[in-house]
């Protein structure tokens, strides 16, 4: 695509493209990908590391927020690898490095719930969704009770087109996790997909209460892999309840 150029998608599929770098515009009620230059991609979207666009042979580019942690990251040989260290290599887009500390993380029990969230996260940015479900499942196994986890399985159901599974799974996490406002947004994509307008609408407008709380980082994720921003959500939240009330 050329700089200054549209991406133009349905409604129901705008985040379900999950690891896309382009933001997110409005022009006359119409939601559409825009390609800015470089410099002004990276002004616009302080929260992420901003990568390039990829080829089809290339592994989609991967962004994470710019957290204190990363930034005082030390690569030290007598350090106990941490999730951060992985995160950090994610950043470099050095993902064997990032699965090479998960691994030993996991292997030593060091912080394992978050390790195996991470390497779910990063398996489904991959597009490897049968290991990454492995991992969900031992997740769940895990800690019955961790919200990623479920939300992780209902996105790779929902990139597998099963609307039922991923509604199951995405109402597990809100219920496990009420505000986080992601899986919120991803249970009501699933209810638009099957035709249930009400309670689609309705977890558009908790959506938008929780995102009004300031409540956009609280997103329950160990990764945060989305380039949309909080107004962006807003924006098409509102879109989909017009849409579905104008029928």
């Amino acid at each position: 695509m050329n700089d200054n150029g549209y991406l133009i998608l349905g409604s129901a599929e705008t985040l379900s493209h999950t690891f896309d770098v382009l933001p997110l515009v409005e022009i006359s009620g119409v939601f559409l990908y825009h390609k800015k230059k470089a410099a002004q991609e990276v002004r616009e979207q302080p929260y992420f590391f901003c990568e390039p666009q990829f080829t089809v042979s290339a592994p989609p580019p991967i962004q994470i927020i710019n957290s204190d942690h990363s930034e005082n990251f030390k690569n030290s040989e007598n350090s106990d690898p941490c999730v951060d260290d992985a995160l950090e290599y994610v950043r470099k887009k050095n993902y064997d490095k990032s699965f090479e500390i998960l691994d030993i993380m996991i292997e030593s029990d060091t912080d394992t719930l978050r390790a195996y969230c991470l390497k779910a996260s990063l398996l489904i940015n991959l597009q490897q969704l049968e290991e990454a479900k492995e991992i969900c499942l031992k997740i769940i196994e895990k800690d019955s009770l961790c919200a990623e986890g479920y939300f992780l399985s209902a996105l790779i159901a929902r990139l597998g087109c099963q609307h039922d599974i991923a509604v199951k799974r995405s109402k597990k996490a809100v219920y496990l996790n009420q505000s986080s406002w992601i899986a919120h947004f991803y249970l009501a994509q699933e209810y638009q997909a099957l035709g249930e307008d009400v309670p689609a609408r309705r977890e558009y407008s908790i959506v938008m209460k929780l995102l009004e709380k300031g409540l956009f980082k609280d997103h329950g994720l160990v990764f945060f892999p989305f380039s949309f921003t909080e107004d962006d959500v807003i924006r098409l939240c509102r879109h989909h309840i017009g849409k579905q009330r104008r029928g």
